[in-house]
């Protein structure tokens, strides 16, 4: 056996090695409608979750604040967003992204979303405490 022929061989092994290593941590998420009734399937160590969400369903928000000073009340409380299209969210680890057609997670957003807290008051509304989201904006397919 030659040098070339040699090396060819072991490159040939890492790559088939390194592929079927790949094949091995690329497991499939589980898919789940968010009107499906729970529980949802068990989750593996590492793999997604998807929730796929259709136009006008209804999404709990819990909120609990707690501390010397102030805390919700009820603890928790709830609010609710209502879907304004479908949509789906993908949940692995600490990653949480959203997609339009629960394929493409990973596209950059036209528009960033933003995040605002602030604390006010005004002689007609008293003081109050404002939290605004707002989503980033999907860039068009």
């Amino acid at each position: 056996m030659t040098v070339a022929h040699s090396i060819r061989v072991l490159l040939l092994l890492v790559l088939a090695g390194s592929s079927a290593s790949c094949a091995a941590t690329a497991i499939t998420p589980v898919r789940v409608s968010a009107s499906a009734p729970a529980p949802w399937p068990a989750l593996r160590e590492g793999q997604a979750l998807i929730i796929d969400f259709k136009a006008h369903d209804r999404i709990p928000v819990s909120i609990q604040l707690d501390g010397d000073v102030v805390e919700t009340t009820p603890s928790p409380s709830t609010i609710w967003l209502t879907a304004k299209r479908d949509f789906s969210v993908r949940i692995r680890g600490a990653e949480i992204k959203t997609s339009l057609d629960g394929v493409h997670f990973d596209e950059k957003p036209a528009v960033p979303g933003h995040f605002q807290f602030g604390v006010g008051a005004t002689r007609e509304t008293g003081a109050r405490v404002v939290v605004r989201v707002t989503t980033p904006v999907h860039a068009k397919p």
